[in-house]
């Protein structure tokens, strides 16, 4: 498919009639415009879907009163203007190869207000020149339809916001598992396989008995019923995935705006606050213990050698008492002994013999009294006194480590004191934060919110189809049974097997063309990617559809642990490949690519993608998205520049030749509004 030219009347922030000629050259497949936010770029974008697709174009759930109201909301207005426009056009011309070859096409759609109120719409699609007249306009939609896809033309016209999506979305797989069925047609495979059911059911209805058609009706009340409600559980289940997703990124901001602020000290303030207040307790505790140990025995610390002499000198005070006191004992004894000689006249000894033992005695026992009696006591207290001494000199040694444990307690505490002092400083007022925090504490009580009714919510929706496959055995058993009391058994058993034959077709085609799209996804993230070994592959589970990346070690990279650009990059990646393994020769069509990216990323995609996307590019940039240094780059790849001009005195956009910075531009003939034919 090549888009020709496009023109608008009256079509939202465009005046009057307008058209582009989106042809591209030789070897030249960029075709690029450029305007100021506001200016009509994603009106553009807006217009063409429109005209393809009309009420699709705005989702699968817009009734025709929603789609008529914004239609009549899309008609022009300008304030300057005394009579104001009541009806609007789009117009598509487009190439396109059918089974009998290439043919031109117009497609083009008008709406109109009434006086009743009401809209009135036309569509047209004319071939080759000539009007399309053997399809009715109720089915002129259908037949577009089939040329582009809905589904496949969202990897080719895509905006900044679905890449943010993409690249945002914590979990891939509804997206993906959408995406694939859009690229394989599945809901054709779906369709025909409920259509056998239908079949099944019809044909056997003429040879059933009343019991069998009322079984059979409760059971297919039962199934729509609980199908209705899967469907729905499903639904609920994207919708709050989607708003975990926002909820997502809103929490992502608020703590980058938080940390800029100081949020992580903020954050720790009161648990640092504690922790001062419990560190200022203990210190308090442990100078009371040293207090109360410097009135006792701590003094008595800081003198070891002391200490040590007065405990020997105690010791010897305590032996020259002893000795004192034996010397006492052995006088007392020699005094009785020679008493006791001098009296004893029984021994028969004689009287020289006495003196002699009298004089070996006295010599003995005085020499054992002589023994330490010219030492003496420096000391003189008593033994239970000195006992009462000995027991604290004892204790020095443990006092003495209890003490250097205490104080290397007390310094580590004022050490800790000293760091949280200075965190505590370092953390902005609760005022600055207050705000900031309120929010956090409510996007968090949100995100609880949403994640418990998501889990209710999938837990349902499991539980709906377990019930659901249940019913549909139950369908089977009775399809079984009417099967064994008619001759339609054979062609009522053909079915089934038809059934699981499509069944296993789909799992085989969607399991190859993920295979084709892993291999394909991961060669374009390593294009466009400035760091050329951050992934190593892209790995898409068949039955999930579950992304998982991994590095060049094979370790899993989880998806948060990309920048920002990295993010960027992947989702373009992904729409990239999604087009590429869509086999479908689209034009790509992309609205403020390069917004959330760095001066790198943009290089990369300058360079390696708009070039190479597809055999017609059409961007829509802002004049800092593509600049004058990237322009350069692309010029020698871009066909036709275009520039929406917003005019405040007419509250409207003009579209002119040529981009921002192209001196043809500023000429004469080069001003004209782009109006007539292209």
């Amino acid at each position: 498919m090549m888009l020709k030219s496009l023109k608008v009347t009256n079509f939202g922030v465009f005046s009057g009639y307008q058209a582009v000629n989106l042809a591209p050259l030789p070897n030249r497949p960029i075709i690029l415009f450029g305007g100021k936010n506001g200016a009509g770029k994603s009106t553009l974008l807006e217009a063409l879907r429109l005209c393809l697709y009309g009420q699709a174009s705005l989702g699968p759930r817009v009734s025709k009163d929603d789609y008529h109201q914004y239609l009549e909301g899309r008609i022009h207005y300008s304030p300057t203007v005394l009579i104001p426009a009541n009806f609007a056009k789009v117009e598509l011309d487009f190439q396109c190869v059918n089974f009998d070859g290439m043919h031109s096409y117009t497609m083009s759609r008008g709406w109109e207000r009434r006086s009743t109120s009401r809209v009135e719409e036309t569509v047209r699609l004319s071939r080759d020149g000539e009007p399309v007249d053997d399809i009715s306009a109720e089915y002129c939609q259908d037949f577009v339809r089939d040329l582009v896809p809905p589904g496949v033309s969202q990897f080719f016209f895509f905006d900044g916001e679905k890449i943010q999506h993409l690249a945002e979305d914590s979990s891939d797989q509804a997206t993906l598992t959408q995406a694939i069925h859009s690229l394989l047609g599945i809901d054709v495979v779906d369709s025909l396989s409920a259509d056998l059911t239908i079949y099944r059911s019809r044909l056997g209805k003429p040879h059933q008995n009343e019991q069998q058609l009322r079984d059979e009706e409760l059971n297919q009340e039962e199934m729509d019923r609980v199908r209705d409600s899967l469907m729905q559980a499903e639904s609920q289940c994207t919708i709050l995935a989607d708003e975990l997703g926002a909820l997502a990124v809103s929490l992502s901001k608020l703590e980058d705006q938080i940390a800029s602020q100081g949020g992580a000290f903020a954050q720790n303030r009161h648990r640092l606050l504690a922790h001062k207040a419990q560190l200022t307790e203990r210190i308090d505790q442990h100078e009371a213990a040293l207090r109360q140990e410097a009135a006792g025995l701590l003094p008595f610390c800081f003198s070891k050698t002391l200490l040590q002499n007065l405990a020997d000198q105690i010791s010897t005070d305590a032996e020259v008492e002893k000795q004192a006191h034996a010397s006492d004992v052995l006088a007392k004894v020699k005094r009785s002994i020679i008493a006791h000689l001098g009296r004893s006249k029984s021994l028969g000894i004689k009287p020289q013999q006495k003196k002699v033992i009298t004089d070996d005695l006295c010599i003995i026992l005085d020499r054992f009294s002589k023994q330490g009696s010219e030492e003496r006591v420096v000391h003189p207290i008593s033994p239970a006194t000195r006992r009462e001494l000995l027991a604290w000199l004892d204790q020095i040694p443990a006092l003495r480590e209890r003490i250097r444990g205490r104080c290397k307690e007390l310094e580590k505490s004022h050490h800790e004191l000293h760091r949280a002092e200075n965190q505590l400083v370092k953390a902005p007022a609760d005022d600055v934060l207050a705000p900031l925090l309120a929010n956090l504490r409510e996007v968090n009580g949100g995100m609880r919110d949403v994640q418990k009714r998501y889990d209710e919510t999938v837990s349902s929706r499991d539980s709906l189809a377990t019930h659901l496959k249940a019913l549909e055995r139950q369908k089977e058993q009775l399809f079984a049974a009417r099967a064994k009391s008619d001759s339609l058994g054979t062609t009522i058993d053909v079915i089934p097997r038809v059934q699981n034959a499509l069944r296993n077709y789909k799992h085989a085609l969607i399991e190859r063309k993920l295979k084709e799209l892993e291999a394909s996804v991961t060669q374009c993230f390593h294009v466009l990617s400035r760091k050329k070994d951050v992934l190593r592959t892209i790995h898409i589970a068949p039955d999930t559809a579950a992304i998982t990346l991994r590095d060049k070690k094979g370790n899993i990279v989880p998806k948060a642990q990309l920048s920002a650009g990295e993010k960027q990059i992947y989702a373009i990646s992904m729409l990239w490949a999604l087009a590429k393994t869509s086999g479908r020769p689209l034009p790509v069509i992309i609205d403020t690519p390069l917004g959330r990216l760095d001066s790198d990323h943009r290089a990369l995609l300058a360079d390696s993608y708009f070039p190479i996307a597809s055999h017609q590019v059409v961007i829509l940039s802002t004049d800092t998205e593509i600049d004058r240094a990237y322009f350069d780059a692309m010029k020698s790849q871009i066909a036709r520049t275009y520039t929406f001009d917003f005019q405040q005195e007419h509250q409207g956009t003009r579209i002119q030749e040529g981009y921002f910075w192209e001196e043809a531009r500023h000429e004469a003939d080069k001003t004209a509004f782009v109006q007539g034919s292209v």
